[in-house]
């Protein structure tokens, strides 16, 4: 079956959605998450994540139907299928988490959702869809300030679980790992670009 460059997209575009949705929904069990909510700055963090996806998925929706297509729903079993296998991955099976590894995953997810979209923009370009092009750059904009946040919780919510094992795991090694966070993406930024 040959598909039109307009197909194309729209199924990028539904891949996207789908991405979005299931990340969502984990992110909001994470916002209610007793042991998350308890590292300082997560539960902002998670929230501007949160917004950040449905903000998303609102751009994606009507970018779809624009299209003259369905949407999630026209395309939603053909793309979660794809994405599904690597999200679910990334998420497994709800079940209880240290608060470090469901930030871990969180950010990870952040990452993938950039990944599909510079998929989704480049896509769009090669095949001469300005309108959605734009759609994708602009979640590409959205996405590094949610995950430098992520990140800058994630150092604490590892030294307040190791703690509970090693009470004399060192208290600052949250701040030394934000640094160094940092340094690296200030090393990224300047050697790459």
């Amino acid at each position: 079956m040959t598909t039109t460059p307009k197909d194309t997209v729209l199924w990028y575009v539904n891949d996207l959605i789908a991405a979005h949705r299931h990340t969502l929904e984990a992110v909001r069990r994470h916002e209610r998450d007793e042991q998350l909510l308890r590292v300082p700055g997560a539960g902002t963090a998670i929230g501007g994540l949160a917004a950040t996806l449905e903000r998303h998925i609102g751009l994606l929706e009507r970018r779809a139907e624009a299209m003259g297509g369905q949407g999630v729903v026209g395309g939603l079993k053909e793309a979660l299928t794809t994405v599904s296998g690597t999200l679910m991955g990334l998420y497994g099976q709800v079940r209880s988490e240290t608060a470090s590894r469901m930030l871990r995953d969180d950010v990870t997810a952040a990452h993938f959702l950039m990944t599909c979209s510079t998929m989704l923009y480049a896509t769009a370009r090669a095949l001469g869809d300005q309108q959605t092009a734009d759609v994708a750059a602009d979640i590409m904009k959205h996405l590094p300030p949610v995950v430098m946040e992520l990140q800058g919780v994630l150092p604490e919510a590892v030294v307040l679980d190791v703690s509970k094992d090693h009470p004399g795991a060192s208290p600052s090694a949250d701040e030394d790992t934000v640094r160094q966070i940092k340094i690296a993406w200030r090393s990224a930024s300047t050697t790459h670009v």
